[in-house]
């Protein structure tokens, strides 16, 4: 029979199985009657155990990044909350001396910048880091168009990885997990110093302003440096009573409200950071309940289809052997 087969005059087993079972509707081709498979062969393609499988390891990771993604909400909220008392009570003690100051005008000069950008050492938080990233690179070009140098200082990871490979050049230092502990005015104090020895020409902070829980701005502040100081009288000051002279005392204020800038800026950004990430862990936990949902339904459509195929594969057997 094999060779008969081989020769052409028999027909091939899978022929004479084919002849056998009774197809109807589309499994029967439209040329000659002859029955044809593909229909039910791309169905159990589509539908396979393998594909069950692969849906049923997809809901189940889908669903451990949602209970990651709740957990981090969770503490994503009580870090908020803490940040957000933090904020209400730092910013008494840090904007009064700043109001002060800022009574000086800075005068507006096209000499080198150096720019203090804040960002944060961990992501998730959507777009904190990458806001601060991108108004620091357009505000290099800008600069550096104008014929100035710019000098770049870092506190957070996440500034250095998103600048390093085109600005990496202009970072002059970097300084990570400043906020690995709760933010104090100590730390604030000890990067406002390593600025001040530094000595700019310019100065601005680049960093996410907090206003709601929901809302935040990105905004670059220009920060009174010694050298701007000295080229003015400073007689906007001489409205205020001190004690020692003016003179005298200008160092040691000077540094105090250069600590009291980095010192709220910071208070600012880590509470914008903790809200962006608050929202983003929720966007992304709705997000996986979406999918998980599409994916049962597509496991429960995958299982249904499976089971009817059987179930005609069964009948036609039957019928086959009767």
């Amino acid at each position: 029979m094999a060779s008969l087969w081989r020769r052409g005059i028999a027909a091939s087993p899978t022929q004479a199985l084919m002849g056998a079972i009774p197809f109807e509707g589309p499994f029967r081709a439209a040329t000659g009657g002859v029955p044809s498979l593909a229909p039910c062969l791309q169905q159990q393609r589509a539908f396979g155990a393998g594909d069950l499988k692969t849906v049923a390891a997809r809901m189940k990771s889908v669903k451990s990044i949602q209970k990651i993604t709740k957990a981090m909400k969770m503490v994503a909220a009580s870090k908020l909350r803490m940040d957000q008392k933090r904020l209400e009570n730092g910013m008494p003690f840090a904007v009064p001396v700043q109001r002060i100051v800022n009574r000086i005008p800075v005068p507006e000069e096209k000499t080198d910048l150096t720019i203090l950008a804040l960002t944060s050492d961990k992501g998730l938080c959507g777009g904190v880091n990458s806001a601060v990233s991108r108004l620091v690179r357009d505000t290099v070009k800008e600069t550096e168009g104008g014929g100035q140098r710019t000098c770049i200082i870092g506190v957070g990871d996440k500034v250095r990885s998103a600048l390093q490979r085109v600005f990496g050049d202009r970072f002059s230092r970097m300084l990570t997990e400043a906020t690995r502990f709760p933010w104090n005015f100590a730390t604030a104090a000890v990067i406002a110093d390593r600025i001040i020895k530094d000595d700019p020409s310019r100065l601005i902070v680049v960093y996410n302003h907090f206003r709601s829980a929901v809302a935040y701005d990105t905004i670059s502040l220009k920060v009174l440096t010694n050298q701007q100081a000295a080229k003015s009288a400073k007689q906007e000051l001489a409205l205020f009573e001190a004690e020692p002279e003016l003179p005298e005392l200008w160092k040691d204020l000077h540094d105090f409200y250069s600590a009291c800038t980095v010192y709220g800026c910071m208070l600012d950004n880590i509470a914008s950071e903790q809200s962006a990430r608050m929202s983003a862990m929720d966007n992304a936990s709705t997000n996986a309940g979406e999918m998980i949902s599409a994916l049962t339904l597509k496991y429960n459509r995958a299982r249904q289809a499976k089971i009817t195929t059987e179930l005609v594969e069964i009948i036609s057997g039957a019928n086959a052997l009767e």
